[in-house]
C-alpha cells in the first residue's frame, strides 16, 4: 500500500481522489491510499472530502517518509508559477507518484513520468511521453509520437494527433484539436475548443477555428 498525499483542494484533488479510490477497487497495481491534503488555503487539520488537511505545501517535510506526493494544482495562464512553486518544494522525484485511472488505456510503448494524473476514457498511444507532473483529463486521445512537455495540463475531449510537441507548462483546453506534426510552445495556452493547425509560439494564447493568436502572456 502506498500512502498518497495530494496538493490541491477540492476541485482538481477530487478527481485525483476517485481515481485513486476507484484504481483501489480495480485491483489494480500500485495499491494506493490517500492520507490526505496539504493545501495553503485550508488550516491543517480541517477536512476535504472527508480526508485531512495535513499542512500547507512547505509542510511536506513533516510527513511520514513513506509518504508519496501527487499535485493537483492547475491555472491556465499560471503554470509556470505551478512548476516555480512545486519544482521549490524540493520534493524528491522518488516522492511523486503517478495516478492512472483504471478506465484510462496507455500504450506499452508511452512514457509516463512521475508526479502525473491520467483521468478515465484517456487514449494514450504508441510511443507518446507524457512528461513529468502533466495531467490529461478525461476523453483525451494522445497519437503516436507526440510529445507532451513537463508540468502541463490537457483538457477533457481534446485530441492531440500523431507527431504533435506540447511544450512544458502548456495548457490545452477541453475539446480542442492539435493538427499532426503541430508545436506547442513553452507556457503557450489554446482555448476551449479552439482547433490549431499551425504551431504556436511560446507563452502565446491562442483560440477559435482555426486558431489564431489573442494575446502573450507576461
Amino acid at each position: 500500500m502506498t500512502s498518497v498525499v495530494i496538493l490541491g483542494g477540492d476541485s482538481s484533488g477530487g478527481l485525483v481522489l476517485q481515481a485513486i479510490e476507484d484504481l483501489a477497487e480495480s485491483g489494480r497495481e500500485p495499491v494506493l491510499e490517500c492520507a490526505g491534503y496539504l493545501n495553503d488555503m485550508v488550516p491543517k487539520g480541517k477536512m476535504i472530502l472527508e480526508r485531512p488537511v495535513l499542512g500547507g505545501f512547505d509542510d511536506w517535510p513533516s510527513l511520514p517518509s513513506d509518504a508519496h506526493f501527487i499535485s493537483a494544482v492547475y491555472n491556465p495562464t499560471g503554470m509556470r508559477d505551478r512548476w516555480q512553486r512545486l519544482t521549490g518544494l524540493g520534493i524528491p522525484d522518488e516522492r511523486w507518484v503517478s495516478v492512472l485511472h483504471p478506465a484510462a488505456w496507455v500504450a506499452r510503448s508511452a512514457a509516463v513520468g512521475v508526479g502525473c494524473f491520467i483521468s478515465p476514457g484517456v487514449v494514450i498511444t504508441a510511443l507518446v511521453t507524457v512528461g513529468a507532473h502533466s495531467a490529461i483529463r478525461t476523453g483525451v486521445h494522445i497519437g503516436h509520437h507526440a510529445t507532451v512537455g513537463v508540468f502541463s495540463f490537457v483538457g477533457a475531449n481534446a485530441s492531440i494527433n500523431g507527431h504533435c510537441r506540447i511544450g512544458d507548462r502548456a495548457h490545452i483546453g477541453p475539446n480542442s484539436a492539435i493538427r499532426d506534426g503541430v508545436s506547442i510552445g513553452d507556457g503557450a495556452v489554446v482555448g476551449i475548443g479552439s482547433v490549431v493547425v499551425k504551431d504556436v509560439p511560446a507563452a502565446t494564447i491562442v483560440a477559435g477555428n482555426p486558431a489564431r493568436v489573442m494575446r502573450t502572456i507576461d
